[in-house]
């Protein structure tokens, strides 16, 4: 059971909350009635904020303020208004210490973990099973299904059963061969080192799907490297390496198919406080670009870095997909290679944006 709030003291610019577990929080006067869930504030229905933020008074402050429902619920009556905002002890907490509702992320610290397996049948069938498939996928980066149908349309039941299919240059649900039909290696037989997909997109695919419909041939094994693995034992050793991969906008492009797709992106992709977001990687996309001269070598050295640590065979996991079995990874954190092949291969799969992926999780854990 999360913990309640033990008492709530009343400051000249706002609210100091303790929980009974020690932890302590202040909240401004402000923030607590721009956030207030009453129903003049509030559209509980859409989730949409009615109050005029903009009308509130530079004097804000509390008539009183009281902590109810054994501490579940804090309550505090405005000097300004006729008005008792109510505010629930979990949203409070999870405001004050961004508390997550996603599972912890596992890194392949000492190897690649044996990826979970799950059931096509089943993830149909229930809730508690697509839970239990995206819960691992968010953990781990990459889970396996298998007994899919070897066909397409199972690939789209399996993409569908998660979110919103995302249409690219390649389609909604694609499926490819080698034949060249397109501008990309993908199209080939040729062996294709590790790599982010879509780093010439603005917002690279968050999730992406490869479901083998046939193969009868030698060779094709899909190589996966825990990118935030490998980022996080960059910052350990070389610090001024990942700041500089964090900070240089590198270009990539698709061009070809009648199109020419542009974006730049940091290696490494930071969020405001400074954490890893996502890893964008792609040299074999990536365009012709001049880092400012100052930076030039030090940038080419801090990529053949990360190349050389992305490069450690301990870290990889190797599979061998046949028909039937599909595998689906987080794009914005593990990279993907292939080794080249003879013989006959019929590849199905799709992409998610990420924000679905986190959408539907968070909807399947309550």
């Amino acid at each position: 059971m999360p913990p309640k709030i033990e008492s709530a003291e009343a400051l000249p610019l706002g609210l100091s909350i303790t929980w009974t577990d020690a932890a302590q929080a202040d909240f401004p006067w402000i923030w607590l009635r721009d956030h207030c869930r009453a129903p003049e504030s509030y559209d509980g229905a859409t989730n949409q904020r009615r109050v005029d933020t903009f009308a509130l008074p530079a004097d804000l402050a509390a008539e009183s303020v009281a902590v109810g429902g054994a501490g579940a619920v804090l309550e505090v009556s405005w000097r300004q208004e006729d008005l008792i905002s109510r505010y629930d002890s979990g949203f409070l907490r999870a405001q004050a210490f961004g508390e997550a509702r996603l599972p912890d992320r596992r890194l392949w610290e000492d190897g690649p973990p044996e990826p979970a397996r799950h059931r096509f049948d089943e993830i149909l069938e229930g809730d508690a099973a697509l839970r239990g498939l995206l819960s691992d996928l968010w953990r781990d980066g990459l889970v396996l299904v298998e007994s899919l149908p070897s066909e397409i349309a199972a690939t789209r039941r399996l993409a569908e059963r998660i979110g919103y299919v995302r249409e690219t240059i390649f389609g909604g649900v694609w499926d490819f061969q080698a034949d060249g039909a397109r501008a990309d290696s993908a199209y080939s037989n040729e062996a294709i080192g590790l790599h982010s997909d879509g780093t010439y997109s603005e917002d690279p695919p968050g999730v992406q799907a490869l479901h083998c419909l046939a193969f009868d041939g030698e060779g094709a094994v899909n190589v996966f490297a825990d990118g935030f693995r490998v980022a996080a034992r960059l910052q350990a050793e070389a610090p001024e390496t990942y700041r500089l991969l964090s900070e240089v906008e590198v270009p990539a492009e698709y061009l070809g198919d009648g199109v020419h797709l542009l974006a730049r992106h940091p290696v490494l992709g930071l969020d405001a406080a400074g954490g890893l977001r996502r890893v964008c990687f792609n040299n074999f996309d990536r365009a012709p670009f001049r880092p400012r001269p100052v930076v030039t070598e030090a940038f080419y050295a801090a990529l053949g870095r990360f190349h050389a640590l992305l490069s450690d065979e301990d870290y990889h996991l190797r599979l061998q997909l046949s028909p039937g079995l599909a595998v689906l990874f987080d794009n914005w954190r593990v990279l993907h290679a292939r080794s080249g092949f003879t013989g006959h291969r019929h590849m199905a799969g799709f992409y998610l944006n990420h924000e679905d992926l986190e959408s539907r999780l968070r909807m399947l854990l309550g």
